[in-house]
């Protein structure tokens, strides 16, 4: 119908309608550049990409005005932690993961603080102090990595005595035996023999208790294991022959620190942590009582006290009570 032709109060009526949709309109239209401004506003200030990196922890991505820090060096430099900073978004900020932080430091990444300085390496890899004798092609072989990289990210054409270099993309090797105690600000090395145990099962059960210690805490919920303490630092044996399907050495380990996980015929596998050195390999063969580290406090352990073995059975994925094993 036309408007013109409309009664009068029916053009009254659309006028108002028309009237109200503007000033809805109007509103919206304000608010939604208000939130809009505001929104944009926010994620500038706040927004924060998480990721999980390359060791597992998660990080933020690191702000495109520490880019520069990543680009490449030849030596270490000191960082100082800030508030509320953790290691992965340090390791982020410098373009290294987050365990090349950790062999370096040897921090315990929950127990870090502000202020506490961390030394960065230049690259990923351990630091490594030149002994008489060495070469570089000696040193390659024993780490398992190339002479000529070790020459060229250090930016050297031969080697000096006492010397610190950085060895890339190099791992920690596994402890001798021959342990370090340290004690204060003196050390002794303790060459405790690390014998196999010729111990056998009780009637009707599979494995054999895998050290020296008394047990400082038993099975319940929050902590499915068994911790076996001695500060004697004895050997860790083998509960049972297996075949060994994990070693982690020089990591956190989500915890663990250095362990050990062996795979038995039985279907069960038991897991060894907290070791302060491993004497296997992954794929290796162990026999029932054969040694296969040394108890120590690697990992997350509290006081000074806490040399201990954290002992696991696992069975079809569900960790069950130890003692109804040996």
């Amino acid at each position: 119908m036309p408007v013109d032709s409309m009664p009068v109060s029916t053009k009254k009526a659309v006028l108002r309608n028309i009237a109200i949709i503007g000033i809805l309109l109007i509103g919206l239209t304000a608010f939604s550049n208000s939130s809009l401004s505001e929104t944009n506003s926010y994620i500038d200030q706040y927004d924060e990409s998480f990721v999980i990196d390359q060791d597992g922890y998660f990080t933020k991505t690191a702000p495109v005005e520490f880019e520069t820090k990543t680009q490449a060096r030849t030596k270490e430099i000191e960082h100082i932690i800030g508030p509320n900073e953790t290691i992965s978004e340090i390791a982020a900020l410098y373009g290294l993961k987050t365990q090349t932080i950790l062999w370096e430091n040897n921090v315990n990444p929950l127990k870090i603080r502000s202020g506490q300085k961390l030394i960065i390496p230049p690259f990923d890899g351990i630091s490594y102090t030149v002994k008489a004798g060495d070469t570089v092609a000696s040193i390659a072989k024993k780490y398992g990595i190339s002479a000529d990289d070790i020459l060229a990210k250090n930016d050297i054409t031969s080697l000096v005595k006492g010397e610190k270099i950085y060895l890339p993309n190099a791992k920690p090797l596994p402890q001798s035996r021959d342990s370090v105690i340290r004690s204060g600000t003196t050390s002794r090395v303790v060459s405790t023999s690390l014998a196999n145990s010729n111990a056998t099962p009780n009637a009707g059960r599979p494995f054999i208790f895998p050290t020296l210690g008394v047990i400082t805490q038993g099975f319940h919920r929050g902590h499915y294991a068994i911790d076996i303490a001695n500060p004697n630092r004895p050997p860790v044996w083998a509960a049972g022959n297996g075949v060994v399907e994990k070693v982690s050495v020089g990591t956190w380990g989500g915890g663990y620190g250095n362990h050990v996980v062996i795979k038995h015929p039985n279907g069960l596998k038991t897991l060894y942590a907290h070791l302060e050195s491993v004497s296997v390999s992954v794929g290796q063969q162990i026999t029932q009582g054969q040694v296969i580290g040394r108890m120590g406090r690697t990992g997350r352990v509290r006081g000074a006290t806490g040399i201990h073995l954290h002992f696991e059975v696992i069975d079809n994925g569900v960790k069950k009570v130890p003692s109804l094993y040996y």
